[in-house]
């Protein structure tokens, strides 16, 4: 893969853009005064919320639950998420904590 604005992907630089502020405010509720927590431990709870907010967030059609959604649209949204480098964002958010 090649790096996009200084991140992994064009992926990762998305989430990092659009959710940085927001994530650090979740991990430092998360973390409280733990001194290191462990990176993959962060990581994977970033992806969740992640995953979550993005799915949660997406418009509701008339006479449909966005949990219904399916085919493409939740393919392409979870190949995407996929590709994030979740690890790479932990760190910047852990460097990033007041």
């Amino acid at each position: 893969m090649t790096e996009y604005n200084g991140w992994t992907n064009k992926q990762t630089w998305l989430v990092t853009l659009w959710l940085m502020p927001e994530l650090q405010g979740y991990i430092a509720d998360m973390v409280g005064d733990a001194t290191s927590p462990s990176m993959q431990n962060i990581a994977k709870q970033i992806e969740e919320y992640v995953g979550t907010r993005v799915f949660h967030n997406l418009p509701e059609y008339p006479y449909k639950v966005v949990e219904d959604i399916g085919g493409l649209t939740s393919d392409l949204l979870r190949m995407c998420l996929h590709d994030v480098d979740w690890y790479e964002i932990a760190e910047h958010v852990w460097e990033d904590l007041p």
